[in-house]
């Protein structure tokens, strides 16, 4: 990986909440995009209102990636599979690339 993408990497890594770190370093483990429900769970809180709100903001950022749905199993209906999406391929938000030419 080229070292720029790193430290953007570890740049916007360190922007992120304690709980969203987590989530992304869970998600990040998983061999299997996960439900918030599953994510939740695996991370041992009670319900997924504890993970909801920063899933949502991460992929908003682009941390993580929406790659399908799933029928949940205590309310029967479809809900979001997420993953997280590896260093390499990571495009935040805050760290897009975004570049000025210099004609002089």
């Amino acid at each position: 990986m080229h070292f720029n993408s790193l430290v953007a990497y570890e740049e916007g890594l360190s922007g992120l909440s304690r709980r969203a770190r987590r989530i992304y370093e869970y998600l990040s483990r998983s061999r299997f995009p996960l439900t918030d429900r599953a994510v939740a769970a695996g991370m041992g809180y009670p319900h997924r209102s504890y993970v909801q709100p920063r899933i949502s903001e991460m992929v908003k950022k682009g941390w993580l990636e929406e790659v399908g749905t799933a029928v949940d199993r205590i309310t029967g209906k479809h809900v979001r599979l997420c993953r997280a999406v590896p260093p390499g391929e990571l495009i935040p938000e805050a760290h897009a690339c975004q570049t000025e030419m210099n004609w002089n």
